[in-house]
């Protein structure tokens, strides 16, 4: 019996010349926002830059990919 391999959708992203691969749920495109600031609501944190309203009504968080990138290499160290 064969099983079928599921594609998961990834995104690359990187800084200079660290790159990491995403999982993601779901890709939608190239969308303009306005990025709004987190503000009190959440804190600070390292790995999330703010976010938007999307056409839907959907919040989406933007990633902060220099701190998603540090994380990354600190967990490949150990």
């Amino acid at each position: 019996m064969q099983q079928k391999k599921k594609q998961l959708p990834i995104v690359v992203v990187g800084t200079a010349e660290k790159r990491i691969a995403l999982l993601v749920d779901d890709l939608i495109g190239n969308q303009e926002i306005v990025v709004k600031s987190l503000g009190a609501y959440v804190g600070k944190s390292d790995c999330i830059s703010g976010a938007t309203i999307l056409g839907d009504d959907r919040v989406a968080l933007i990633l902060e990919v220099a701190g998603i990138c540090c994380i990354g290499a600190m967990t490949v160290r150990g």
